[in-house]
Formats: structure tokens, sequence, C-alpha cells
């Protein structure tokens, strides 16, 4: 069952600018020294009571790798229901890859939508996404156009016997 996420509204705080896309602004903290806190702001709506809350699209919670140093996990990423469907969580990753000058790593389970995510990835061409065996090497993802979703040697990523790991970096 699908659920409807209304994020509601986002005061800076602490919080650091990164940038815009789309019109969109990109806010930053770091909680700790292995955990970012990454908001997707649309200015253009303020609260009605509080005119400096703008309205919160994406809220996304980074945390550093336990299995791989040099990326950081997606522990969590929630887009507003009003916002769906219009490929703002991939171009938020792929900003937020290119801005902070960091690895992305998938869960080992996704969604439909979280898919079609990486899908969205996988054909950026400013980015690299592979995928690999915790100890294997990485390898260069495929994408299957019909199911929207990434492959590695022509298998499914997501529900096989071998837990995979799947990674987007700057090109």
């Amino acid at each position: 069952m699908r659920q409807r996420e209304d994020l509601g509204f986002f005061a800076s705080n602490d919080s650091i600018l990164l940038g815009s896309f789309r019109k969109l602004q990109v806010w930053y903290s770091i909680e700790e020294e292995d955990l970012i806190s990454i908001e997707v702001i649309d200015s253009s709506i303020s609260h009605k009571r509080i005119p400096s809350r703008k309205k919160r699209v994406l809220e996304i919670q980074l945390s550093k790798s336990e299995d791989f140093t040099n990326s950081w996990h997606i522990n969590m990423a929630r887009l507003d229901y009003r916002y769906a469907g219009q490929g703002i969580a991939a171009r938020a990753y792929s900003y937020i890859i290119k801005k902070l000058d960091i690895m992305l790593q998938a869960g080992d389970s996704q969604s439909k939508g979280g898919r079609k995510i990486w899908f969205d990835l996988a054909r950026d061409k400013r980015l690299t996404v592979s995928g690999q065996t915790k100890h294997g090497k990485p390898t260069i993802v495929s994408v299957d156009k019909e199911a929207r979703e990434v492959r590695l040697q022509g298998k499914t990523l997501y529900d096989g016997a071998r837990r995979m790991y799947v990674f987007a970096y700057n090109a």
C-alpha cells in the first residue's frame, strides 16, 4: 500500500544551503561525523502563519557506509506526495553527489520507486553507477528499459540470493 507523505514545512535553523536545482533549494546539516541530513525545499511555498518556513519536498538521511569506507548509505528518503513522479529524487541524488563529491550507496532492497531512481541515475551521463558483491569488483550496471531498473551482468540486483551493492558517483 502506497503511503501519502506530507512533509510539512522547513526552517533552516543550523542547516547550510548547498544550492538549488529546478527552483528547489537543497539544505544539509551534518548531524554527527557519520550522519548527514538533507532537505530539498520549494522556497516558492511559504507557511501561512510563519512565512520564513518553506515547503519541504524531500528528506534524505545519509550515514557513512559500514561495509564500504568511501561511500554514504541512503538510510531514508521521503518525498512529499505532491511532488511524486517529477524525477525530483533522482535529480536530488545526482545534485548531492556532484556538490558534496560523495559516493551514494543504495539499500540492498528497493521499492519500485527506488528502483526507478537508480535507473535514472544509471542513465545520467555525468554519473557512474556500479554494482558489486561485498568482496567483488565493481562493475558498471546496465539498464533494463522495460523493467525500468538497473541490472548487473543481466541479473537483477535486488532480489537475488547474493547480497548486491549499488553505488553512484561522479563519472
